[in-house]
């Protein structure tokens, strides 16, 4: 699956930690560096609002009937570093999901050979 499939969940857990925690994987495959910046960004834009309207229309009880979730964590795994614009879009999501309980976070594939071009 891929960051422009919108309607297509990549993954799906409970988190070990905490069980009130659904989380919600975003494979994103595409390069900060070589790939459009701005297509980049719409791609994961209209992914994380599926996501939003997934976890909103609590489709989840597809897989987890009895889960009783109060938090939800969108994780992004990426192949490179994204730019500061991304980590910027990203802050931005977060402030405007954190009232639902929703939180985006991000992981870069370790190995991944680029430096980040900021650390935000």
């Amino acid at each position: 699956m891929a960051v422009n499939e919108y309607f297509q969940v990549d993954g799906l857990g409970v988190n070990n930690k905490n069980e009130s925690d659904l989380i919600l994987l975003i494979n994103d495959t595409l390069n900060w560096v070589t790939d459009d910046e701005k297509q980049h960004l719409e791609h994961l834009q209209n992914k994380i609002n599926a996501y939003v309207e997934y976890i909103r229309g609590e489709q989840y009880k597809h897989v987890y009937p009895n889960g009783e979730f109060n938090e939800f964590t969108i994780d992004i795994h990426m192949n490179s570093y994204p730019t500061e614009l991304a980590i910027k879009f990203f802050d931005m999501v977060n402030g405007d999901l954190e009232k639902e309980n929703i939180k985006v976070i991000v992981a870069i594939d370790e190995s991944s050979q680029e430096e980040p071009t900021s650390c935000g």
